[in-house]
């Protein structure tokens, strides 16, 4: 039987995670931070549990940019494959770009 609040080893164990995955999961937002009760860090499952389930609105709220540029690279190739055209306007350079006509004069 796993215990209500835990030390971050036993929460890694019950994940079938490495122990630097649970820090790396809270930094992400992925994970509630634990609690300090004394001099312990303990987490909290029931948290834990509502983050996985996608029901904790900081969580919901929270945009991973590596996992939001890995969907959006997922999506891209799948349109390419399909032949369809990206959604997302191309990207258009500002008229001047500093530098950028001294260097095409010098050639």
């Amino acid at each position: 039987m796993w215990p209500d609040y835990c030390k971050k080893e036993t929460l890694a164990r019950r994940l079938d995670l490495e122990t630097g995955a649970v820090d790396q999961y809270v930094k992400r937002g992925l994970l509630p931070s634990p609690h300090k009760v004394g001099e312990a860090l303990l987490f909290c499952w029931a948290e834990v549990d509502s983050y996985l389930r996608g029901g904790n609105t900081a969580e919901s709220e929270h945009v991973d940019p590596y996992d939001a540029g890995a969907r959006r690279a997922a999506e891209a190739a799948a349109s390419r494959r399909s032949g369809q055209k990206q959604s997302r306007a191309p990207l258009s350079l500002p008229d001047e770009v500093p530098g950028h006509a001294a260097r095409r004069e010098g050639h």
